[in-house]
């Protein structure tokens, strides 16, 4: 509603100081041609007069050409400048909305683990369980204590990214051993076929492939492409995981059967803080730092990410 406003007070002053302009515009010509007008009358010679009026009658078309020349250039100037104010001002606005949302969704990222943990422990303190249940309890625990640790290291590799202070080591890496660790982790974590969270993740990795990069940043980006490929998908559905060496180029794809991602918003969602407005995208959790971290990691050692759909469904990164 404030944003709103702001917008249509920017349009009425814009519009006010167009109109004002108008009109100066349109007094500096009247008061030209009346400057002109006296300047005839006050010539005394009948002889002189025509020559007299015909030449300042040129100089006032030329003072006209002037007016609306400047005029002209001063106006485009000023309404490129508005253009690029408003566009400055919806960044701003859309910005901020994004923090919002982001603000909102990490604050129920971070309280729902934490419940959860905190639950766990107080079932194992106040009951005496089986040793199963026991280890079904303090498994559900550590689940939830990686995936709070997993959200903070996004949070805090997003806060070094923008202040420029994350130190990128380069160094000889097994991608293929690196991507294989990444993809059993969430295997290991993602249960069996009868749990919620169950995907099926198969792997097609070609092996002994390496490059020059930094191995915490590759993990990363692994990391949050599997997940969000997982987050965004139903249960039993699959995910591929792989790994192609292309003559000089390496191509790791992670292919899902999830909701998908249209088109129009394939470049939008490795903003930071994006997330796709869409009521089935608001209810998966998520504070639109997993793509963000991604591209810049990916741009950062020389390559390029992008996503596109999938057939019949989901998602190819």
């Amino acid at each position: 509603m404030k944003t709103s406003r702001s917008i249509y007070i920017f349009y009425i002053l814009v519009g006010y100081i167009f109109v004002q302009f108008a009109w100066w515009g349109y007094h500096i010509m009247e008061l030209n041609e009346e400057i002109v007008g006296l300047k005839i009358e006050m010539n005394v010679s009948e002889s002189d007069k025509a020559s007299t009026k015909e030449v300042l009658l040129q100089k006032l078309k030329v003072r006209k050409l002037m007016v609306v020349g400047e005029g002209s250039v001063f106006i485009i100037l000023l309404l490129f400048g508005f253009y690029l104010m408003l566009k400055a001002f919806k960044q701003e606005v859309a910005l901020s909305n994004q923090q919002k949302n982001f603000l909102m969704s990490v604050s129920h990222e971070l309280k729902s683990p934490l419940t959860s943990i905190k639950l766990n422990l107080q079932t194992l303190v106040k009951h005496d369980l089986e040793k199963v249940k026991n280890l079904s309890v303090i498994n559900s625990a550590i689940e939830d204590t990686e995936r709070l640790q997993r959200l903070v290291d996004n949070i805090l590799l997003a806060t070094k990214i923008e202040s420029g202070n994350y130190p990128l080591c380069n160094e000889n890496i097994n991608i293929s051993k690196l991507l294989k660790e990444v993809a059993h982790f969430y295997k290991c974590i993602n249960g069996n076929e009868n749990d919620q969270i169950y995907r099926r993740i198969e792997m097609e990795i070609v092996e002994g492939v390496e490059m020059m990069a930094d191995e915490e940043a590759l993990r990363s980006v692994f990391s949050n492409l599997i997940e969000n490929s997982i987050k965004y998908s139903v249960r039993g559905s699959l995910v591929q995981i792989n790994l192609l060496k292309l003559e000089n180029k390496i191509l790791c794809q992670v292919i899902d059967e999830g909701i998908g991602v249209n088109n129009k918003y394939s470049d939008k969602i490795f903003d930071k803080f994006y997330r796709i407005e869409d009521e089935v995208t608001r209810e998966t959790k998520g504070t639109g730092l997993g793509l963000f971290i991604v591209k810049y990691f990916v741009d950062t050692i020389g390559g390029c990410v992008s996503t596109r759909p999938n057939k019949p469904k989901g998602s190819v990164f």
